[in-house]
């Protein structure tokens, strides 16, 4: 049996087609795109909020392109980075046609199940516009979709301390429209689930939420499952690796200080640091050490855009990967409480 048409909102990906390297959510819902587009036992559609701030359809063909794409682009370093941001385009272009007879014909034409008409379910699986309550509500109404969406975590409300300056009452809103309109909701962790759970009980409303974890990918150029050793030429052995956008959450502090000690230490073999990540926001005390402290320049290398073809051998060849976060939307929460002998 065939299952319901699912109309895939692509918004995110559409705004980061002119990126080299993708985020973790840009991950994941490429990874939704691309199984939803392998599958043959669904009828599949995009949309994207358009320029004009409301909810739109993308052509298939378009849509399938900038996903192939991207994900080429992201996992092996080329050319079709330029390709991508000109697909990325045409995206949006599509994206600005009047959509309202695609929209009502899913409305209309949602399949059927012993002869019923199945209703069309709404898939957003990153955070984007979800600040935009009444956009959401429209389409809904609009299309009678069930709507299902992600939620990758409550960090901005739940340490506020640790987003950018307004995040949290923006996050705030995502939640509430998640609360009010989503039919479904799938979290990434345990964690992420109970989280949630207290602002869905405060709105009365049963909706059933799916821990998924995400996956991740070892697959070689042909499929087959690669631990490739790094080039000798990459990084003189032996190395750490820590993978994350350059903010404070992320704790760099703490592997910076302790390079400092190690660079200062008797110790003749130093081992490496690799700074896998982008540089985000209120980083300056971090950007300086990096930057500025002469003892740690010989041992810390700074990885900006590293594609995944290059990230592969990188770990491989690593001593370890080092995930000093404060907190993460996968359970990870730090400091910890103090031993009881501690009090």
């Amino acid at each position: 049996m065939k299952g319901p048409p699912i109309l895939l909102d692509l918004s995110r990906l559409v705004s980061r087609a002119s990126r080299p390297t993708p985020t973790g959510i840009d991950r994941i819902e490429i990874a939704y795109a691309e199984h939803l587009m392998a599958r043959t036992d669904c009828k599949l559609g995009f949309v994207a909020v358009n320029d004009a701030g409301e909810m739109a359809a993308i052509r298939p063909s378009y849509a399938r392109l900038l996903v192939d794409t991207l994900a080429q682009c992201w996992r092996a370093p080329s050319a079709t980075g330029r390709v991508a941001r000109r697909i990325g385009l045409l995206a949006r272009m599509s994206a600005l046609l009047p959509g309202s007879g695609l929209m009502n014909a899913w409305r209309r034409h949602g399949g059927s199940a012993g002869g019923a008409k199945r209703r069309p379910v709404y898939l957003l699986v990153s955070h984007q516009n979800l600040h935009r309550k009444a956009l959401f509500a429209r389409f809904k109404a609009r299309t009678g979709a069930a709507f299902v969406m992600f939620v990758h975590d409550l960090i901005p409300m739940d340490y506020p301390e640790y987003a950018r300056p307004g995040q949290a009452e923006r996050h705030r809103l995502r939640i509430e429209t998640i609360c009010d309109l989503a039919d479904g909701v799938i979290v990434n962790s345990q964690a992420t689930a109970e989280s949630l759970a207290p602002f869905l009980a405060r709105r009365g409303r049963n909706t059933p939420v799916l821990v998924a974890h995400p996956g991740a990918e070892f697959a070689g150029p042909h499929g087959s499952f690669q631990n490739p050793r790094p080039p000798r030429d990459a990084v003189a052995a032996p190395y750490f690796v820590c993978i994350g956008t350059i903010e404070p959450r992320k704790n760099h502090l703490l592997l910076l200080h302790l390079w400092r000690e190690l660079a200062r230490s008797g110790d003749p073999v130093k081992p490496r640091l690799v700074i896998i990540g982008r540089r985000g926001w209120e980083n300056e005390n971090i950007v300086d050490l990096i930057e500025r402290c002469d003892a740690i320049k010989p041992l810390i290398e700074e990885q900006a855009d590293l594609p995944d073809v290059a990230l592969r051998p990188l770990l491989a060849g690593a001593c370890a990967l080092l995930c000093p976060a404060f907190v993460e939307g996968y359970g990870c929460r730090s400091p910890r409480p103090w031993p009881s002998a501690c009090r």
